[in-house]
């Protein structure tokens, strides 16, 4: 009886988070467009809650209206970050100082963004439009307050590329 040698098995894959991190949508200019785009989403889904609010009973209302309040922020917060973050990890070195430009000039987008919203809590003309006053600002504040939130995290991949510049 002849024993044949065990074969030797080499694991190629990586780590989990190294494959993650070196996702295709965590390239320039996707993962930056995902970490802005996460905050009218996540105020999106809250106008929806706030209108569910109203048929929901009180034992649903209570914790979903907590999760979504204290929780939402957070983990809306800390994605876009790491989204933005590790996009800004994943440029190449040559386009560090191109991408850092371009990402400032987005980052002083957010205060129009924030001015607009500020002057107009509600959306211009939306009795002519035919929307309620609770529509009129659930409308102005995702598409005004959620770019101008998501836009302000760019400072993390600012922060990140001016790190790895100086690093050069």
């Amino acid at each position: 009886m002849n024993a044949e040698p065990l074969e030797t098995w080499i694991d190629t894959s990586g780590s989990g988070l190294e494959s993650l991190l070196h996702h295709p949508l965590l390239n320039p200019p996707y993962g930056y467009v995902i970490g802005v785009v996460l905050w009218p989403v996540f105020l999106s889904i809250l106008s929806v809650w706030g209108l569910l609010m109203s048929s929901l009973p009180s034992s649903v209302v209570t914790p979903g209206g907590l999760a979504l309040g204290v929780g939402g922020p957070v983990v809306t917060s800390m994605s876009s970050a790491l989204v933005m973050g590790a996009t800004a990890w994943n440029t190449p070195r040559e386009r560090i100082r191109r991408q850092f430009a371009l990402l400032s000039l987005s980052f002083l987008l957010a205060v129009p963004l924030f001015g607009l919203y500020f002057d107009w809590p509600t959306i211009p003309y939306g009795r002519e439009l035919g929307l309620s006053v609770f529509a009129a600002h659930e409308l102005s504040k995702i598409v005004l307050l959620g770019p101008a939130i998501g836009v302000a995290f760019l400072i993390f991949p600012l922060l990140m590329l001016g790190d790895r510049s100086h690093r050069e």
